[in-house]
């Protein structure tokens, strides 16, 4: 047997040993965690093929669910994600705080509610309104059935009738007892009654 073969065997069976004594290590001590979990419906039902992100300042990671509502984000590094996931057709939920370690897999379940659909769109528009831009009077027309809805407003005195009128405009108001002869209605638009005339 040839001694220089030997020795040479003996070298390579060596250094074999320590790649994989060293491979070994380098399996023991991960440095990479990850997530895993499902998201769901408000019903428990899985809400397949939406998307994933998993933020943190040591990077962005992303995924997709499966048809039973699994994700999986692999080789994280260790740090503090906030997941969030959005789905056409549902409103996006974001899940802060995961904190991920190296070599552990942190399970979080989301639940995603659907989106409210927009089925019709109406547009209100007043008659009147109190502030009109370059007019500088309002006028309005008060009637008897008018008057007598609102009598209360207006107080008490002989001029109950004209106290009530003005008390149904809209942004007048008349205090408790603040009818009668020279009584002055108190605010008019906020404003104090001698601010606006009437």
């Amino acid at each position: 047997m040839n001694p220089k073969r030997t020795l040479r065997r003996v070298g390579v069976a060596l250094m074999l040993l320590v790649a994989f004594l060293f491979q070994g290590t380098w399996a023991l001590a991960g440095t990479t965690g990850g997530i895993s979990g499902y998201v769901r419906e408000t019903s428990g039902a899985p809400v397949a093929d939406a998307t994933l992100k998993a933020v943190s300042p040591s990077g962005v990671a992303t995924s997709r669910t499966d048809a039973t509502g699994h994700f999986n984000f692999l080789s994280l590094s260790p740090d503090t994600y906030t997941i969030t996931v959005s789905k056409e057709g549902f409103a996006d939920e974001s899940v802060p705080g995961v904190v991920v370690f190296a070599d552990q897999t942190q399970t979080v379940n989301i639940t995603q509610d659907k989106k409210l659909a927009t089925i019709a769109r109406v547009r209100s528009v007043s008659a009147g309104s109190l502030v009109k831009s370059g007019v500088t009077a309002d006028q309005y027309s008060v009637d008897s059935k008018t008057i007598g809805k609102v009598a209360a407003l207006g107080g008490g005195g002989n001029l109950d009738s004209a106290y009530s009128a003005i008390a149904s405009v809209p942004g007048v108001n008349v205090p408790i007892g603040g009818s009668g002869w020279n009584n002055n209605v108190a605010y008019i638009r906020g404003s104090q009654s001698f601010f606006t005339s009437y």
